[in-house]
Parts: C-alpha cells; sequence; structure tokens
C-alpha cells in the first residue's frame, strides 16, 4: 500500500469526522480528542457489548473532565450549545461506581461501518 492510499484514507475518515460537527450547535469544529476517543471505543469493544471509561481511558490518559467533556459530545447528553452525536450511550457501572459503561449505538455502529470501509479501500 502506498504513502499517498494511507494518507488519503486518513484524509477521508478525518473528513467523516469533520461531517459531524454539522450536528453540534454553534461547533467551532469537532476536536479531534472527540474522535480518538470514538475510536478508542471502538477499539476496545471488539466483540463486547459495553466497555468502562476508565478501560477506554488507559488507551488515551485524558485527565477526568476531558473524558467527561468528550463523553457528553459523543453520547446525547444536554450541551451547552444544544445536543450531543448520539453515537454512544452510557449507564452505571455496577462494578465500579467510578466509571460508567459506554455502549455504542446503531448511529454509533454505522459510523464505525463506514470508518472500517474507509480503511479497507
Amino acid at each position: 500500500m502506498s504513502k499517498n492510499n494511507n494518507l488519503r484514507r486518513l484524509q477521508n475518515l478525518l473528513r467523516e469526522f469533520a461531517t459531524l460537527e454539522n450536528s453540534l450547535v454553534n461547533s467551532q469544529g469537532l476536536p479531534l480528542q472527540v474522535a480518538r476517543l470514538f475510536i478508542a471505543i471502538c477499539n476496545k469493544l471488539g466483540e463486547e457489548n459495553s466497555v468502562s471509561t476508565s478501560d477506554v481511558n488507559e488507551l488515551l490518559g485524558y485527565n477526568s473532565a476531558t473524558l467527561s467533556r468528550n463523553i457528553n459530545t459523543l453520547s446525547n447528553r444536554p450541551k451547552r450549545s444544544g445536543t450531543g452525536l448520539g453515537l454512544i450511550t452510557t449507564e452505571e457501572n455496577i462494578h465500579d461506581r467510578r466509571s460508567k459503561l459506554i455502549k455504542i449505538t446503531t448511529k454509533g455502529k454505522a459510523l464505525q461501518n463506514k470508518l472500517l470501509d474507509i480503511m479497507k479501500g
């Protein structure tokens, strides 16, 4: 695979995330942190139904405020500037009250599949 093909795929991946910012009211651009979080969630999920916020954050190393803000953006939680993207849901983790469990929504699964198709070329 050539370097140009890899760069083109990366450009297409970033374009997919850029289209999401149209869903955010008063958006000044979708932070790269949000895209990294979504990819980390998909990566950690594998065949599982849910993943804990602490497991995802092992890949990213975000502070708790950054993680929480980006989870809000990916979910449907109300934000100052409207609503989130609806790509994930969260629920209480009964095994560890300090973290939440993240599940990917149907909309999130569709985006995940689109990103995987881009990577396949």
